[in-house]
């Protein structure tokens, strides 16, 4: 999620990490979780962020270290003997008593699961020493500016690592024993200026995407990260009648949702999703089949894809959603996880 995002997680925690000696003659070399500096100035102009590590992949010796640094909402997370991530949303006790503006109980009900964000992204799990055997946790940046988590390696193989809150944001430390070749300083800012350059060439090819008839995808992406955090097209004209799909983009890393309705009414709604009891109105599409869009729908013009995503570890999550749009207006929407990305429907008799 973006760092201008509206989704905070509601959990601070401070944390406290025991320096630890270095070996003679180690060195430390340092992973951005996030854009570099460099990089974020480089793709500042196309309105793009990027979710990815910078360098994705960093070679050192046993004994030496990683400094790792958070820039944007992300975290860290080396997991130990699971090898995997941690999931971004839980499922909990069945849905009941969910109503819509009218009092009427909305269609999942019975039906769906309640869900929520993990907070254990925001929760540290910290060492100085990693060696695949125990999982360590930089969290995700909740109160105030992240500090900087440093790692010593100290077994020989390599390591997968994570950001638990976008998915297919992927690392590797690669540790050598001892006396084994490993790349210098120059040869890792090489490697680093040409992950830069590939972002810079993505995020151009982004821009300019173009989007089917009656589409509009909810941001656009593309390989290494790279996110643009708007609707395309920001403003789609179509008859009445009409059904728009709603959809993501392959690459995305990011969840998001196209919601309408009255403009307090959705910002609650999407204000609630990083605390301890979301919304749950957030999740689900707002009907069961193709959802209708007019002024009254759901008592006030609540309408909604329900959250949207791209990974496809998320089965019950899907890719793409679909909303009809009946009656003669202007339709405006945000997504509910980044409420700052807004969109206009106008529908014409």
């Amino acid at each position: 999620m973006r760092r201008k995002t509206g989704v905070r997680v509601a959990l601070c925690a401070i944390t406290v990490l025991a320096a630890v000696p270095a070996s003679a003659g180690a060195i430390t070399k340092t992973v951005y979780a996030g854009e570099t500096p460099a990089a974020g100035k480089v793709i500042s102009k196309y309105g793009a962020a990027v979710n990815a590590f910078f360098m994705n992949r960093v070679t050192i010796h046993q004994g030496d270290s990683i400094k790792f640094l958070i820039n944007g909402f992300h975290d860290v997370d080396l997991p130990g003997p699971t090898g995997k991530d941690q999931p971004l949303i839980l499922a909990g006790s069945t849905l009941s008593g969910v109503n819509d503006a009218a009092g009427q109980p909305f269609w999942f009900n019975g039906k769906r699961p309640s869900l929520s964000l993990n907070l254990a992204v925001a929760v540290p799990q910290l060492s100085a020493t990693y060696d695949g055997s125990k999982r360590i946790v930089d969290p995700a940046p909740v109160a105030g500016p992240p500090k900087p988590v440093t790692v010593s390696f100290t077994k020989p193989g390599t390591y997968r690592y994570f950001c638990d809150i976008h998915s297919g944001m992927v690392g590797y430390v690669v540790v050598k024993a001892p006396g084994k070749p490993i790349p210098s300083a120059k040869q890792d800012r090489k490697t680093l200026a040409a992950q830069v350059k590939a972002v810079e060439l993505t995020a151009k090819r982004v821009f300019k995407k173009k989007v089917p008839k009656n589409t509009v995808d909810l941001g656009q992406s593309g390989p290494g990260g790279v996110e643009d955090f708007a609707m395309f097209p920001r403003r789609l004209v179509v008859p009445t009648g009409t059904t728009v799909k709603f959809s993501m983009t392959p690459s995305s890393r990011e969840p998001h949702t196209a919601t309408f309705g009255p403009h307090k009414y959705i910002e609650a709604i999407s204000q609630s999703i990083a605390g301890p009891a979301p919304d749950q109105r957030a999740w689900y599409a707002t009907d069961p089949g193709i959802p209708v869009v007019t002024p009254t729908v759901h008592g006030n013009g609540f309408a909604s894809t329900g959250v949207l995503d791209a990974d496809a570890t998320t089965k019950t999550i899907p890719f793409s959603g679909k909303l009809k749009f009946t009656k003669p207006g202007v339709y405006n929407y945000i997504c509910l996880i980044h409420d700052f990305m807004h969109g206009t429907i106008v529908v014409q008799q």
